[in-house]
């Protein structure tokens, strides 16, 4: 469970440099547009290499679209109560895309490190058996969700000390959650590790293609596309 635990700390440390970075780096708008679309590239890799990949194998095309579609479901509800209305009116445009990528960081990095935990198990216990391919997604992703969201909420007025400890707990819960996942769902059934796998999918699917690609091609142009390529292809051979 240690074990588990500190490769959830590992992958989501990355959140914690991204924010650091945001405080000390004001980015161009187009830096902050080609990090994020990198970023949404690795997590294209994770989702079509691991995440849906798995769930397909062991659920099948009606529970991996099922799945899907809830995850997506529940990123997008949740999505539109944090941009409701407020006193003063419609939030800041950067306060609401700052809330929404740490919607997507939450809903995607929870279900995420369950599954890493998980994933240890499968290799019994063995780092050095386990696929790396959802925990160097899961890295290389959150650093610039980190920063770009970091970024947002500092501009938009919010504390340093607010903004620490929203990402210290994510951090936190993540290797909890990994621990978890070692421990509990290696256990269960196959079909409920796919439902999970195919929740994670369609969540992060639905916040990438919300927040992360538009952000990214308004900030940054057309460059975007060869950026996400690059994340693609980054975390597919790093992992």
């Amino acid at each position: 469970m240690l074990d588990a635990a500190l490769w959830g700390l590992a992958a989501a440390s990355s959140l914690l440099v991204g924010m650091l970075a945001a405080f000390v780096w004001s980015p161009s708008k187009p830096k902050l547009g080609f990090i994020l679309a990198f970023g949404a590239g690795a997590l294209f890799s994770a989702i079509a290499f691991d995440l849906v990949d798995g769930a397909l194998e062991n659920g099948g095309e009606w529970m991996l679209s099922a799945g899907m579609l809830a995850g997506a479901g529940v990123y997008v509800a949740g999505s539109y109560l944090l941009r409701s209305r407020t006193s003063s009116g419609i939030a800041d445009e950067d306060e609401n895309d700052s809330r929404s990528i740490v919607l997507g960081a939450t809903l995607d990095g929870i279900p995420e490190s369950l599954a890493i935990g998980a994933s240890l198990a499968v290799a019994g216990g063995d780092s050095g058996a386990m696929s790396l391919t959802l925990p160097v997604a899961v890295a290389l992703s959150n650093l610039p969700e980190a920063l770009g969201a970091t970024v947002s909420m500092r501009d938009a007025g919010h504390r340093r000390r607010g903004i620490v400890l929203i990402w210290t707990s994510l951090v936190a819960a993540s290797a909890l959650a990994s621990a978890i996942g070692y421990a509990v769902l290696s256990r269960l059934d196959e079909v409920v590790g796919s439902n999970l796998d195919a929740f994670t999918a369609g969540a992060v699917l639905a916040m990438v293609a919300d927040t992360m690609v538009p952000d990214a091609y308004r900030d940054a142009g057309r460059i975007a596309g060869v950026a996400t390529v690059l994340g693609f292809a980054v975390s597919f051979l790093l992992a």
